[in-house]
């Protein structure tokens, strides 16, 4: 054990000294000893098994004995140091946030988080498997994120604010960001919720996000906006909004990079700023949404257009229309209505 806790200390006292590139060779060199012997609370759990370090599914995350840390910080700092580690099944009261980290790589099986799900000021971080938070997905002056499969549901009784999903917002300096899939099964409109502003949100004013990758995005329920697009090389597949706009504005800030009072004129998709880039497939359910347009297509650089290959508009609602500037930079190759 003395010898361990010797090893530590050095390897510790290299990470003090040395940049953050060579922080990250040196924890992925920890022997398997020197995390027992300060991170495992139960070996009867394999390795890269969170329940080894004492984060056990539908059981309260609380501080490590030995390390006096967050248990989920200590599962960041393993994943930092080169294991990669399974979440298994089940709910966790917490928010995983991850924050000023590299190269992490965590395995999700249907794992619920009751908090949100933070990514700041970190890189090459990888979420593979299925991930819920019952609160957000948020990110920041962060790049290379690739993220799996993510839902963002809501469940007042079990989510850590009582409340309602603030839906997903990619916020400014975000870089390199990959979503496979994303479905967003409601949003909240609560007044206290100023910075809440639709199902999917990517804006950032003079620092917009820039390669924005999402394969399938599903909104099934949107209390403002349900798509709301600025930055640079944003690319979605396929984009299915179900409804949007059915909930209140009241108290709600100004979107970023729009001018004050355009927040409450929900729309389904509204895109502003967004260059080089496109959407292959949308559809819109607009029967049962509310708010004032289907689509907002707002300002942009025709020389950097926007391009969407197809829009396809279900249901009848006369109370919305759809809203296009003279200098918005939007194409649509093809419209239906059905």
């Amino acid at each position: 054990m003395k010898k361990n806790n010797i090893l530590f200390l050095i390897i510790s006292f290299l990470v003090i000294g040395c940049s953050k590139k060579d922080k990250i060779i040196y924890k992925a060199k920890l022997s398997i000893n020197v995390i027992d012997s300060l991170y495992t609370l139960n070996k009867e759990y394999p390795l890269n098994d969170v329940r080894r370090y004492g984060v056990i599914p539908n059981k309260g995350i609380g501080e490590h004995p030995v390390l006096k840390k967050d248990k989920l910080e200590v599962l960041l700092d393993l994943a930092e140091g080169g294991q990669e580690l399974n979440f298994p099944k089940g709910t966790y009261s917490k928010t995983l946030s991850i924050e000023n980290r590299n190269n992490i790589k965590l395995n999700f099986n249907n794992s619920v988080f009751t908090g949100s799900i933070l990514v700041r000021k970190s890189n090459n971080i990888n979420l593979i498997g299925n991930i819920t938070s019952l609160i957000q997905l948020y990110t920041r002056d962060s790049k290379n994120i690739n993220i799996e499969e993510i839902t963002l549901a809501s469940d007042t009784l079990k989510s850590s604010h009582r409340n309602g999903n603030l839906g997903c917002s990619v916020h400014a300096g975000t870089q390199a960001l990959t979503i496979k899939k994303m479905t967003v099964k409601s949003t909240v409109s609560d007044k206290k919720f100023q910075y809440s502003k639709g199902a999917f949100i990517v804006h950032g004013h003079n620092n917009e996000p820039v390669d924005v990758n999402v394969d399938s995005l599903i909104v099934n329920s949107s209390d403002r906006h349900g798509v709301y697009l600025t930055g640079e090389n944003i690319n979605i597949n396929f984009l299915k909004i179900d409804n949007f706009g059915v909930g209140s504005s009241v108290n709600m800030k100004p979107m970023e990079g729009a001018i004050e009072g355009e927040q409450g004129l929900f729309a389904g998709l509204w895109i502003k700023n967004a260059h080089n880039s496109k959407i292959n497939k949308v559809i819109i359910d607009i029967k049962y949404s509310k708010g004032t347009y289907i689509t907002n297509f707002d300002i942009g650089d025709s020389y950097l257009p926007f391009t969407i290959d197809s829009l396809i508009i279900k249901g009848k609602n006369p109370k919305l229309k759809r809203k296009e500037i003279e200098y918005s930079a939007v194409e649509v190759n093809k419209i239906f209505i059905e």
